[in-house]
């Protein structure tokens, strides 16, 4: 963990709070992480029992999953680990964030 450029700052009445900067990827990934990956290559036909899936073998609700998996995808060790992988999911995410804006936006 590396300190905010600033080592104090002055907050609501007058008290000094510490602020951290956490950069993840100086961090490398854990074996759970590559688990992670792995477990994205699945294809699934029933969004349900996936869901059932990584709660039970990872202990994570569906929409924290998906946050860990970007998280993993931002790392340049799982663009190493596998390449070709980390660019077909980023894809597929960037198709459904297309279809979920067109969705948003009411045309289809």
């Amino acid at each position: 963990m590396t300190a905010f450029p600033f080592d104090k700052v002055q907050a609501r009445f007058d008290q000094p709070v510490e602020l951290i900067y956490v950069d993840p990827v100086q961090d490398p990934l854990t074996p759970a992480d590559y688990e992670v990956l792995e477990f994205a290559r699945a294809t699934w036909k029933h969004r349900g029992r996936r869901e059932a899936v990584i709660l039970e073998r990872f202990g994570y609700t569906l929409t924290r999953y998906i946050q860990r998996l970007h998280h993993i995808l931002d790392h340049p060790d799982a663009a190493a680990y596998d390449a070709q992988l980390v660019n077909q999911l980023r894809r597929l995410e960037s198709k459904r964030a297309a279809h979920r804006n067109t969705l948003n936006r009411g045309v289809l």
